[in-house]
């Protein structure tokens, strides 16, 4: 007999259903690549006026840096490059 799985979306999902997969990506990498580490990564763009006009959430890991969130205040997407 062949095992039924079903898909569900979380909108708000239990936090140790996520801290449950998080664990076990985790444990599969450590056994694949040994210990590594992640480190949080916040930076926000702040105008003359300290006011926040963007913003980037993500990680360094491994030699790589994910980024989870980017978000540029509009007036600052077609900022010319000099």
């Amino acid at each position: 007999m062949i095992p039924e799985y079903k898909i569900s979306i979380e909108i708000q999902p239990d936090s140790k259903q996520v801290d449950f997969v998080e664990k076990q990506l985790q444990e599969f990498n450590a056994g694949k690549i040994g210990d590594y580490q992640y480190t949080p990564l916040f930076l926000l763009l702040r105008d003359s006026e300290e006011n926040v006009v963007g913003g980037l959430e993500g990680f360094i890991g491994l030699g790589w840096l994910h980024i989870g969130t980017l978000w540029i205040a509009e007036e600052l997407q077609h900022f010319p490059v000099m």
